[in-house]
């Protein structure tokens, strides 16, 4: 963890993720780091995603009921959309559950900004 703390505060490593496997090795270890100098700026849109972006709805289970919960293709997704859970934002190789209450927002990067139980 401390050599991701380095990274982050010399502006070497803006994102992370933490790879924690304690089956076979209880350390923490920087799985994908992104160089500060390679991030684009991606194409500026509104607060509602555009209609290409919309990927239809299915039922998906939260809490106990199922909602009726509109999908997205994250490749779709404009810098500045905001979406709010219930909600599924789709891409090729992964997908991205917000649960009911949750908020999120692209962000000019095309990171997705996840505000937890509509936490600020």
């Amino acid at each position: 963890m401390s050599e991701v703390v380095g990274l982050v505060s010399r502006g070497l490593v803006r994102t992370w993720c933490l790879d924690v496997d304690y089956a076979h090795d209880p350390g923490v270890h920087l799985g994908n780091a992104e160089r500060a100098g390679h991030w684009r700026k991606i194409a500026r849109g509104g607060r509602t995603p555009a209609t290409a972006a919309f990927g239809g709805k299915r039922p998906v289970y939260f809490g106990g009921r199922f909602y009726a919960t509109p999908t997205y293709r994250r490749s779709a997704l404009a810098a500045g959309n905001r979406i709010k859970g219930p909600a599924l934002i789709e891409e090729y190789a992964s997908t991205t559950v917000l649960m009911p209450g949750d908020a999120m927002q692209v962000d000019q990067f095309g990171n997705l900004v996840i505000a937890v139980g509509g936490a600020k």
